[in-house]
């Protein structure tokens, strides 16, 4: 047919050259009137236009009919940046993700939380873009270790997409799967550290998609892709008989992250003191925490007589025998490194003597005060009549108690029974798929979730990635059966005596088809509890007893408000935003008609959702049995002409007012 069309225009173009020329010139690119007499070129630009008419006509037939001039030249030019080399998927093609602009709030259920007290760890239930928004408030820049199982996009109901399994026909499959993604990288790249990292799991049909988009969140991040066998061989492909039995995990990390298998420097290391113990350096006796947040930390110390105050903005990293009254701790105590010769006192330290408060004061405000004495401090006073130094005391870190190695880390994920005579690397071992399937089994005593990763994969890449400081905060925002909560727990407990903090976000992944589905509440926070509390397994013998890693987690679900119902806040959903991007952790709280308060031996935190004379008068209560007080209100103003000779009045922070304040 084609040719029989292209011998009849060329028979046309030769008897009527005439009438080509103007045809040519209305549609054709500029010069091709110079050059008529080659009817070749003329067929081509004809074709083009027939084809370029009919697929207007056709396929995109009414697509951007009801478009304004502003959103089709916005449609221009967002694909003018978007056509560079790398990924370029269907964005404005594909069925939008039913998802709410508004404002994310949690939910506290104390019914569903595990421990007493401040809880260091979150289980989220609920949409993750809502929960990754509200965590990019309270916690950008935190974050060490974000690690992900997301959906494969197999089509084999592993995606669910706008409550239901998304299908693999749909002409838009990767695409929809891709911005799906694209969104919550987005978010999570806010929270990471300098020095954190990202670790994403993935089979190798989604791979080459998913290492192109990652390249495209985190340019100039890429790590590494760690290769991990995740079963024996099966040979379950129909089409080639190949069996793949391995998947990946995509590494990037911000520039300050290193693994732990690569040497620390030992250069700054030495043992003037002739140490048993080996070669030390000075470190750090504080951590980046104030007084508010952490008051059990802030004390004074004492040293034959002489007094090392506290500092209000960041207080000492650990815990006084004192204030622990039964309390397990995974750390030493103060006083056990003191015994331990562990914490180096100056030996001849300028002090200084005060013997009215007015004087120390005075010294205050002139500067010539002790570097750590500051208006901020609660107990100001407390030092009238005390020898005060000017200088602090260090902390002795042994270069042996470094978690070390003088090898690299190997890509290559090694099984748990697989040798290997390798000394130029230093490898992650992890068992099967099997393993996770048979650990979720054990601990739940059925199998209620699929495919969950096994756990030694997960604990030995957070080993890697992080120390076990108090600091580090582990994330999973597509946490499924809470594999990381579990890998998280049992490092600290075990392992390497860590005190990481785990943040885990789990769906419900209720569909039409199952509406009563709830993942994170029945399978994930199920088995983070039995973790933490113990749980007994069925053998041969009878019931075996699991003793517990010890731990806590406060238990939330996650509730996206929109514009128009943002009369519909709660204050306790406020006071619990508050709490995360004030403090740093969640705090138990009593309230009351407008007043929520945390009291403990040596603090009082008040925030008051509704200034009136009644909440004002409790507020009065509570402050008078405080050594100190701080109270965060919407109207500063007013609580200070009250209570601000006895308490320390604050305004909610700006992002909390810009956040919440709508409801005002």
């Amino acid at each position: 047919m084609f040719l029989k069309l292209k011998l009849r225009f060329l028979r046309h173009c030769h008897k009527n050259q005439e009438c080509c020329s103007s045809v040519v010139s209305c549609f054709c690119f500029p010069g091709v009137q110079d050059n008529l007499c080659c009817a070749a070129n003329i067929l081509q630009k004809c074709l083009i236009y027939i084809f370029w008419d009919s697929f207007l006509r056709g396929n995109m037939a009414g697509k951007y009919d009801n478009r304004s001039k502003e959103e089709l030249i916005r449609i221009i030019e967002r694909r003018d940046c978007e056509r560079r080399l790398g990924l370029v998927w269907e964005r404005e093609a594909i069925e939008p993700e039913k998802l709410v602009e508004g404002i994310p709030v949690l939910r506290y259920h104390p019914e569903l939380s595990v421990g007493a007290g401040v809880h260091r760890n979150m289980i989220i239930e609920g949409e993750n873009y809502y929960a990754l928004k509200f965590l990019r408030s309270a916690f950008a820049g935190e974050v060490k270790c974000i690690i992900i199982d997301p959906p494969y996009n197999t089509g084999e109901k592993d995606f669910v997409y706008n409550d239901s399994y998304y299908d693999k026909e749909n002409r838009f499959f990767w695409s929809t799967w891709l911005e799906f993604m694209y969104r919550r990288l987005q978010l999570a790249r806010e929270l990471l550290r300098d020095d954190g990292v990202i670790f994403v799991h993935i089979n190798g049909k989604a791979m080459p998609y998913l290492s192109l988009l990652m390249g495209q969140v985190f340019p100039g991040q890429r790590v590494g892709e760690f290769v991990w066998r995740c079963r024996t061989g099966a040979n379950d492909s129909k089409n080639y008989f190949l069996s793949e039995d391995h998947e990946y995990v995509l590494c990037f990390a911000n520039p300050k992250f290193t693994f732990g298998g690569i040497a620390k420097n030992a250069d700054d290391y030495s043992n003037p003191d002739d140490d048993p113990r080996g070669v030390w350096t000075y470190g750090d006796l504080t951590k980046a925490h104030n007084y508010l947040q952490r008051p059990n930390t802030y004390y004074h110390l004492e040293q034959n007589g002489v007094f090392f105050p506290c500092n209000p903005n960041r207080v000492w990293a650990f815990a006084t025998l004192t204030r622990l009254e039964g309390k397990k701790v995974k750390t030493k105590t103060m006083e056990q490194l003191i015994a331990e010769k562990r914490v180096l006192f100056p030996e001849h330290s300028r002090t200084v003597l005060y013997n009215t408060f007015e004087e120390v004061q005075s010294a205050v405000k002139d500067g010539t005060a002790p570097p750590m004495l500051s208006e901020a401090m609660p107990d100001l006073n407390w030092f009238v009549g005390k020898t005060i130094s000017y200088e602090r005391p260090k902390y002795k870190r042994y270069f042996s108690e470094l978690k070390k190695s003088d090898k690299p880390l190997s890509t290559w994920i090694v099984a748990k029974d697989e040798m290997t005579n390798d000394e130029e690397v230093e490898r992650i071992f992890a068992g099967l798929t099997s393993e996770g399937t048979k650990t979720l089994k054990t601990i739940l005593g059925e199998n209620a979730f699929s495919y969950p990763k096994p756990p030694s994969l997960i604990k030995n890449l957070i080993a890697q990635a992080t120390s076990g400081s108090a600091d580090e905060i582990v994330l999973d925002f597509f946490a499924g059966s809470g594999t990381a909560a579990q890998a998280a727990l049992e490092l600290n407990n075990e392992d390497d005596g860590g005190n990481r903090r785990f943040i885990m976000v789990s769906a419900a992944e209720a569909t039409a088809a199952e509406p009563d589905k709830n993942v994170c509440r029945n399978v994930c926070r199920e088995r983070v509890k039995r973790v933490i509390e113990g749980y007994n397994v069925r053998g041969k013998g009878g019931f075996k007893q699991i003793q517990g890693t010890g731990g806590d987690f406060a238990y939330f679900s996650i509730n996206n408000i929109a514009p128009e119902n943002y009369d519909d806040f709660s204050a306790g959903e406020i006071w619990a935003a508050v709490q995360y991007d004030v403090f740093g952790d969640y705090l138990e709280t009593s309230c009351a008609d407008g007043l929520y308060s945390r009291v403990d031996e040596f603090s009082v935190l008040i925030y008051l959702d509704r200034v009136t004379e009644d909440t004002l008068a409790r507020a009065g209560r509570l402050v008078a049995v405080a050594n100190n007080c701080v109270i965060y209100s919407w109207q500063p103003e007013l609580v200070r002409e009250r209570l601000g000779a006895v308490a320390v009045i604050e305004k909610l922070p700006d992002y909390v007012i810009e956040k919440y304040g709508q409801r005002r």
